[in-house]
C-alpha cells in the first residue's frame, strides 16, 4: 500500500512538470509549486496519509535546496554563508506565521548538514536560528516530531488552565513577578487575550454561554468574555471571604463554592443575579476538601473532615513527635436547595466524589491506604462494592456509559480498569513508573495517564501516556515540565495538558503539530 502510494505521488509529481533535483537551489521547487500539489492529492487520498508523508518530503527538499546554496560557498568565506542563513531568516520573517517553524526547521536541518571548518561558527547559525524558533514556539523542541499541536506559553501556571465550553477560548491562572496572580482568558484562534482579570485565583467556564466565573480575595464574579461586561456579582457572607473550588452547575444555572474563611461550609448561589440560595455544613472543624454536582444539577456532594493529632510511640531520639492521623468521615450528598439527602459513611476525608455520567452511582476515592475506593447507589445511599486496597480514584474516573471506573495504583505502577457495579478488574494498564493521575476522556474512546519521568530541583517531571480505552493500546506524548493538570476538549478530540511553564494541545488522532505560539503580554484588565 506505502509503495502504490509513493508511485502514485511521484507520478502526479512528474505530471505537474516539477523538477525534484535542487540543482544548486535553481530547481523548480517553490512553496506555491507544493501548494497546488498538496490540493491536487486531496481528492486523490481523503485520509490524508499521502498528504502527510507529501509534507515530509517537501521539508526534505527544501533542507536539500538550502544545505546545497550552503555548499556552494567556498569553504573559508562565512561571510557568504552568514549572507545566506540571514537573508533566509529575512525571506522567513515575511511567511504566514504558520509556514515559520516548518521553514526554520529546514533551515536548521540544512545548517546542521553543511560541514565548515569552524565549529564555533556552525553554533553560532543554529543558536541564532534557534532563537528565532522559539519566538514562535518556546517549546517547538520537544514537539518536534509533530505531536504538539498548539502551545500557549506562560509566566508560571500551578492551577489546570481549562478550555471554553465551545473550546475557542483558553483560561488559565498564571504567577507573573510584577502583578502577581492574574486571570489571563485567551482566543484560541487569534492567539490573543481576549479577557484579563488581576488579582484572581480561579476561573471557571459556563457549560454553553461564553461566560467566565472568576474567583479571587475580593470575591466572585461572573463576565461575558465576548462583551467584557460583568453580568454579576455574588452575594458572599460578610466578612473576609476567599471562595475556593468554583463550580458551575451542568445546566450553568447555579455555582457551588467553600470559602478560605469557613472551610467546612459550602454555599449555593444564582448565577443570573448572584443571590445566595443555601449554606451547608459538611464539616464543623475541619474543611471540604471536594466538590461535585450530578449531571441533572439537582444534587451535589461534599467531602472533607478534621485532622486528629494522635499520639505516636516515642521513637528513639524522637522523643515528643506527634503523628497525624486521619480519621474517617461521611461524604455527604446534598440538594440544591440544601437538604441534607445522604451520608455515605467511612470515607477517607481528604478523597474525592464523582457522580457517574447517568447519575445513578457515585464513587468515592481515597488518598489514603487504609481507605479503599466504594462505589454507592446515588438513590438509596448504600454500598454496591469496594475496591482493593492501595487503589486510588483518579480526577476523571468515569467511562462515558457508566459501566466503569479507573483507578492508579502506586504499589503496581498501574491504571486499572473496573467494572463499576461488580468490582471486577476489567483492564490493567501498566507503566514504568508511579502515575500520578488519570482521566477519560469524555466519549470514553481514550485514557490519558501521567507517569512520573523523574525529580529535578524538587519538582517532579511527568509524561503523557494515550491510551485507547478498548484495545489498551499505547502511545507517548513527549516528557513534559511539573504537569499540573490534564482535561480533554467535550469532543474527545484534543487533550489539553498544563504545566507549571506551559499549556500545551495533542490531538487524539493523527498527533499533528499545526502551530506553536506563546502568549502575548496581557492587554486587558477588568
Amino acid at each position: 500500500m506505502k509503495i502504490a502510494r509513493m508511485i502514485m505521488m511521484f507520478g502526479l509529481v512528474a505530471a505537474m512538470g516539477v523538477n525534484l533535483s535542487a540543482n544548486g537551489g535553481k530547481g523548480d521547487l517553490s512553496p506555491e509549486k507544493f501548494a497546488q500539489m498538496k490540493e491536487g492529492l486531496r481528492g486523490l487520498d481523503p485520509s490524508g496519509k499521502l498528504a502527510e508523508t507529501f509534507g515530509g518530503i517537501e521539508q526534505t527538499f527544501r533542507t536539500t535546496q538550502l544545505a546545497e546554496r550552503i555548499v556552494d560557498v567556498d569553504i573559508d568565506d562565512s561571510s557568504g554563508r552568514k549572507a545566506i542563513v540571514e537573508g533566509e531568516l529575512q525571506r522567513i520573517e515575511g511567511l504566514a506565521p504558520e509556514s515559520r517553524i516548518p521553514a526554520l526547521a529546514a533551515l536548521l536541518r540544512a545548517i546542521d548538514l553543511v560541514p565548515m571548518r569552524e565549529q564555533n561558527e556552525k553554533a553560532g547559525y543554529i543558536a541564532q536560528v534557534k532563537k528565532e524558533i522559539k519566538k514562535y514556539a518556546p517549546r517547538y523542541w520537544d514537539a518536534i516530531d509533530g505531536r504538539s499541536v498548539l502551545v500557549f506559553n506562560t509566566v508560571t501556571l500551578n492551577t489546570p488552565a481549562s478550555l471554553s465550553s465551545d473550546g475557542k477560548h483558553l483560561g488559565f491562572i498564571a504567577r507573573d513577578p510584577k502583578h502577581g496572580r492574574m486571570l489571563q482568558v485567551t482566543d484560541i484562534q487569534t492567539k490573543k487575550i481576549a479577557f484579563g482579570h488581576p488579582s484572581s485565583i480561579d476561573v471557571v467556564f459556563h457549560p454553553s454561554k461564553p461566560w467566565a466565573l472568576v474567583a479571587g480575595g475580593w470575591g466572585i464574579s461572573v463576565w461575558d468574555i465576548e462583551s467584557l461586561k460583568k453580568l454579576a456579582k455574588f452575594s458572599v457572607p460578610t466578612g473576609e471571604y476567599t471562595p475556593q473550588q468554583p463550580l458551575f452547575s451542568p445546566d450553568g444555572d447555579y455555582v457551588i463554592s467553600t470559602s478560605e474563611k469557613e472551610e467546612g461550609k459550602a454555599h449555593v448561589w444564582k448565577t443570573s443575579d448572584g443571590s445566595l440560595q443555601a449554606t451547608v455544613t459538611q464539616t464543623t472543624d475541619g474543611q471540604i476538601i471536594s466538590m461535585a454536582w450530578n449531571h441533572k444539577g439537582d444534587r451535589f456532594v461534599t467531602i472533607g473532615g478534621d485532622i486528629e493529632q494522635e499520639n505516636a510511640e516515642e521513637e528513639e531520639g524522637e522523643e515528643g513527635e506527634q503523628e497525624p492521623g486521619v480519621q474517617a468521615a461521611p461524604a455527604k450528598v446534598w440538594s440544591r436547595s440544601g437538604k441534607l439527602i445522604h451520608s455515605l459513611e467511612q470515607v477517607d476525608p481528604f478523597g474525592s466524589a464523582h457522580f457517574s455520567p447517568d447519575d445513578k452511582l457515585i464513587a468515592t476515592c481515597a488518598s489514603q491506604a487504609e481507605f479503599p475506593v466504594k462505589v454507592w447507589d446515588a438513590a438509596s445511599g448504600k454500598m454496591v462494592t469496594q475496591l482493593a486496597e492501595d487503589e486510588h480514584l483518579t480526577s476523571t474516573p468515569w467511562s462515558a456509559d457508566s459501566r466503569h471506573i479507573i483507578t492508579r495504583s502506586d504499589f503496581e505502577k498501574a491504571v486499572k480498569v473496573w467494572d463499576a457495579r461488580t468490582g471486577k478488574l476489567v483492564q490493567n494498564l501498566r507503566h514504568p513508573s508511579m502515575v500520578l493521575d488519570a482521566i477519560y476522556s469524555p466519549d470514553g474512546k481514550y485514557i490519558a495517564s501521567q507517569p512520573e519521568k523523574g525529580r529535578k530541583c524538587g519538582r517532579v517531571l511527568s509524561r503523557v501516556f494515550l491510551w485507547d480505552a478498548k484495545s489498551g493500546k499505547k502511545t507517548i506524548l513527549q516528557a513534559m515540565d511539573e504537569i499540573v493538570g490534564m482535561e480533554f476538549s467535550k469532543d474527545s478530540q484534543t487533550l489539553l495538558v498544563t504545566t507549571t511553564k506551559s499549556v500545551e494541545f495533542f490531538k487524539t488522532s493523527g498527533l499533528k503539530m499545526a502551530l506553536a505560539l506563546p502568549t502575548r503580554s496581557l492587554r486587558r484588565r477588568a
